[in-house]
């Protein structure tokens, strides 16, 4: 059946790329769509097993096709001039995850944002060639198979249907016109639930891809704006948070504990747009605690054996208000044993002024998910204060 869904989407794919009798109506008619561009891809990988306990057999490549419609901003904010005009969007996926009777497949809604780092005014109308690009992004997925004691006890890599699907891209173009841009790069794909359910051992999938960009209504060259951009930032910029995560307890479908966090950290700005910081974290897991107590690996001093202290070091992203940090840390005092040492944090977030546009004050709300050596460990909602 998986064969007829992979059809209908080629069929899709071609559809929603080829140019429509009503885009040959006057330019007013079609003012609406300027700056839009609709985009087809097809990706060709396999899942990575990161890990020894990944059970699943990997029996075929993972096929993945993805149609997205995104906008090209052209400067009414300073960020998105000092971003080289970015696109914002979103892409509809299907990925064939190369074991169907275990994993299944996946449908997935996909918020992103692409950026040019290099040759972007190859990307504005009037300028044909060669661009490079990054694009990420995170939203929502439903897998078709999922853990089950019973009927699917081997797929011990995705817990339930509903899950995080996170994307990072890095693709060449080529601008053959104002209209069309063809595309060749690479992606990885990461399908989880962060050990919000368990068994959870995600999905990760590096793949090939490649696609072609349809833009009807370029965005004048003369209307992309150049507003002047502040000085950067000199000063130590200063961030403290606090988060509250979430993880489920093995075996599947036990307890519910919570993950307290604190942390604190300094640093500077590197560029308008990368804030990079050194700090400390002290988090507290009621799933810990449990474990020590009822094992009795500690004869006393449970809420103090349950804590773990680590150093880390964090870069964000900054694309206005919206930040993206990637983080990487070592945990110095761990007596947990379950505690994995070395771990990786991804988060998004939004920070909220406090003061006139040139401050760096903040008030930041946002997701993260963190991994202990590459595997979903816990996911918070942690709120922040810059300054």
């Amino acid at each position: 059946m998986h064969y007829g869904v992979k059809y209908v989407f080629v069929i899709i794919l071609l559809t929603f790329i080829c140019p429509h009798p009503v885009l040959a109506q006057s330019d007013s008619s079609m003012s609406w769509l300027k700056g839009w561009n609709a985009s087809a891809f097809f990706c060709y990988g396999k899942i990575w097993k990161h890990t020894p306990k990944f059970e699943p057999e990997i029996e075929d490549p993972s096929i993945a096709f993805e149609i997205a419609a995104s906008k090209q901003l052209h400067g009414r904010q300073s960020w998105e001039y000092a971003h080289h005009y970015p696109f914002l969007g979103f892409a509809f996926c299907y990925n064939d995850l190369g074991n169907d009777s275990v994993l299944g497949q996946a449908f997935s809604l996909l918020p992103f944002i692409e950026i040019p780092i290099a040759g972007g005014k190859n990307l504005i109308t009037g300028s044909n060639g060669f661009s490079a690009s990054f694009r990420v992004g995170t939203g929502f997925a439903l897998l078709t198979k999922y853990y089950h004691p019973v009927e699917n006890p081997t797929n011990n890599a995705i817990a339930s249907k509903g899950n995080n699907i996170t994307q990072f891209v890095f693709a060449a173009q080529y601008k053959v016109s104002d209209e069309f841009t063809f595309s060749l790069g690479g992606s990885f794909t990461h399908y989880s639930t962060g050990a919000v359910r368990v068994p959870n051992l995600g999905i990760n999938i590096p793949a090939a891809r490649i696609g072609i960009r349809y833009q009807p209504k370029p965005i004048p060259k003369n209307e992309y704006l150049t507003p002047e951009l502040s000085p950067v930032p000199k000063k130590i910029i200063f961030n403290a948070q606090i988060g509250l995560g979430f993880q489920e307890e093995y075996p599947a479908h036990g307890p519910m504990y919570h993950v307290y966090l604190l942390e604190f950290s300094a640093g500077k700005m590197l560029a308008r747009w990368n804030l990079l910081l050194l700090g400390a974290q002290v988090n507290y897991k009621e799933a810990a605690y449990v474990s020590i107590r009822q094992g009795e690996i500690y004869n006393n001093d449970y809420f103090v054996h349950s804590l773990a202290a680590s150093g880390f070091l964090r870069d964000d992203f900054l694309f206005g208000n919206i930040g993206i940090a990637v983080e990487v840390g070592y945990y110095y005092y761990h007596p947990a044993p379950a505690q994995i040492a070395f771990y990786q944090v991804l988060g998004t977030y939004y920070a909220f002024p406090l003061s006139k546009k040139e401050s760096v004050k903040r008030i930041s709300a946002g997701v993260y998910l963190t991994a202990g050596d590459f595997t979903a460990d816990f996911v918070s909602v942690n709120v922040g204060y810059r300054f």
